[in-house]
């Protein structure tokens, strides 16, 4: 199905992501509520609204939930060992900044 057979307000996968329709052109992310420009074009995935958001196929949308957040560690404790070359303040005040962000990214995303 192309994205402008769809009706307003329809929920659809594209791109291994859901999204929900918002205009001509545009749609919703599930995920985040960020709006994204969607190609007359594109072939998406019709959902019901009872069909869960992660029932992506392997290797494509939302991943298991141990994984997003080891992936996070992961990126945190890459941006810490750059804190590691930084003044003893600068070092301080991004690794508290990137504990809070951790914090909420975990919090946005129910883990």
């Amino acid at each position: 199905m192309k994205f402008p057979q769809l009706p307003m307000g329809q929920r659809f996968r594209w791109r291994g992501a859901v999204y929900r329709k918002a205009g001509p052109l545009t749609a919703h992310a599930e995920y985040d509520g960020a709006l994204a420009m969607i190609p007359r074009s594109a072939v998406i995935e019709l959902l019901q609204d009872g069909t869960p958001a992660d029932a992506d196929e392997p290797g494509t949308g939302p991943r298991h939930p141990g994984a997003v957040a080891a992936a996070l560690d992961a990126l945190i404790g890459h941006i810490g060992r750059v804190a590691d070359g930084l003044a003893a303040q600068d070092a301080a005040r991004l690794r508290d900044a990137l504990d809070e962000a951790r914090q909420v990214f975990l919090d946005r995303v129910g883990l």
